[in-house]
């Protein structure tokens, strides 16, 4: 069984290194220590080369955690995306239905104030027509009446206001239109939030991806292969 060094990370034991009998480090002069066998076996050795190419196509995912046996931090990075991608598909789920509500109602309340401005007023029905067309409490596109229309419009933009507001579902439509707006925003947050969530873990996969690069053979062999995995290992 190979030994190492705790303290400076030579190998003792292996092909065309020190002698595998020896039980003191030449170098620091201390004990050795034994390398468990799922760190010395060859099959699960990690190479630097594919380990980059996964930090930085997978850093996102901590694919490279995995692969070094940093299960612990393979795992929040992954939670952490999941919870944020449920809470995105869970926001527009709700903003979806809180939408169609609203939108129920508004019609409901667009009808009573249509019934309730021809029952009270007298109004050109053209123009009531013409009024009803646009959103709810939109003031409509003003430029093409003349002044005597415009101030028949206005005066019939405060009656149809009014008769919203004698509509037995206005109550219901205020409340939706403030659900339909708070999941809205919630769901604009949670993609914000998400996408810089996996900026943030891709930015640090190509750190790391660029690093093992750049590190020498026996560096990143003994950083990895030569130590004990751990689950919380950076």
């Amino acid at each position: 069984m190979s030994k190492f060094c705790p303290h400076c990370g030579c190998e003792y034991g292996k092909e065309d290194s020190h002698d595998e009998n020896a039980v003191i480090c030449t170098k620091t002069g201390l004990a050795l220590a034994k390398i468990p066998p799922s760190s010395t076996d060859a099959g699960r050795r990690t190479n630097k080369v594919l380990a980059g190419w996964l930090a930085l196509l997978g850093g996102a995912l901590g694919l490279h955690k995995f692969y070094h046996g940093s299960w612990g931090w393979g795992i929040v990075y992954v939670s952490i995306l999941l919870v944020l991608g449920e809470s995105v598909l869970c926001t527009v789920s709700l903003e979806r239905t809180a939408r169609s509500r609203l939108v129920q109602l508004s019609d409901d309340v667009r009808a009573d104030a249509k019934r309730y401005v021809r029952t009270h007023f007298t109004y050109p029905d053209s123009l009531v027509k013409e009024y009803f067309k646009f959103e709810l409490f939109a003031p409509g596109d003003r430029r093409f009446l003349n002044s005597e229309d415009r101030n028949i419009w206005e005066n019939l933009a405060d009656s149809a206001y009014d008769g919203r507001r004698q509509s037995p579902d206005y109550k219901d439509w205020i409340r939706a239109r403030r659900v339909a707006d708070f999941w809205g925003h919630l769901f604009i947050h949670s993609i914000v939030w998400t996408t810089l969530a996996t900026l943030f873990f891709a930015i640090i996969g190509i750190i790391d991806g660029i690093t093992y690069w750049l590190m020498s053979k026996e560096q990143y062999h003994t950083r990895y292969n030569e130590t004990p995995r751990r689950a919380f290992k950076w």
